[in-house]
């Protein structure tokens, strides 16, 4: 679990990106390699957050 000011600031951060790329999913005109690249940060980010036990976050959460 979280303990620090640091850790906490980071979950947000990466809470926040996941967003942001979630909406850069929702595009129209993104092609198929930048969508594969933008679900790999999205998995690369959650991955970290599972570290923390925060569970996943996926597009669907919003």
């Amino acid at each position: 679990m979280l303990e620090t000011f640091n850790e906490t600031a980071i979950a947000s951060y990466l809470k926040t990106t996941i967003k942001e790329n979630c909406q850069k999913l929702d595009e129209e005109n993104v092609d198929e390699i930048t969508k594969a690249k933008i679900q790999g940060k999205i998995e690369g980010y959650n991955e970290f957050l599972e570290r923390f036990k925060l569970g996943k976050q996926s597009c669907e959460d919003e």
